[in-house]
């Protein structure tokens, strides 16, 4: 099986996010939505500053 590649996981878990902000705003409120969206964004920067930072260290050795 082959490995996903970084930018496999960013748009996978864009993708959750979308999901998850659509179920949560179709079944509770708005305002929940949105702070759902606010910590999905979170953590796909996060994701790719890792993604960054990693590749920077491996190009160093």
């Amino acid at each position: 099986m082959k490995k996903l590649k970084p930018y496999h996981y960013i748009i996978l878990l864009t993708v959750c996010v979308a999901i998850t902000v659509i179920i949560v705003a179709l079944t509770l409120s708005k305002n929940v939505a949105i702070s759902v969206l606010c910590t999905g964004i979170g953590c796909i920067i996060g994701l790719i500053i890792g993604f960054v930072i990693r590749k920077k260290k491996d190009e160093g050795k």
